[in-house]
């Protein structure tokens, strides 16, 4: 991995139960776990048709150095104003360099 190709800063956001509502729901917030510098490229875009509206889905692949921090499915990560739900998290090769999320956006 070249170290200039991570310029980019990413938020890595994992969701936190902090109470729940009347309704006896779970209220959560989202809370920062880690701030990466990335190489963030995008994979693919296609259209999806739901309910009769057409959205965008945008796909991204982000390249880091190994993190000192567990990075799951569940965590989203956040690129300025930009939120994309990751999709995939994984060490190729099991080698601890390098750390590599698959991740949606999606655009209404």
């Amino acid at each position: 991995m070249n170290p200039g190709d991570l310029r980019t800063s990413v938020v890595i956001q994992q969701k936190i139960v902090t109470s729940r509502n009347s309704s006896g729901e779970d209220v959560f917030t989202w809370t920062t776990v880690a701030t990466l510098w990335c190489d963030v490229r995008p994979m693919s875009g296609r259209e999806l048709e739901a309910a009769q509206q057409i959205h965008a889905e945008a796909r991204w692949k982000i390249k880091t150095h190994y993190p000192s921090v567990t990075i799951k499915r569940a965590m989203r990560a956040v690129i300025g104003t930009r939120i994309l739900d990751i999709l995939d998290a994984e060490d190729p090769g099991n080698k601890e360099r390098e750390f590599v999320m698959i991740a949606k956006e999606w655009v209404e």
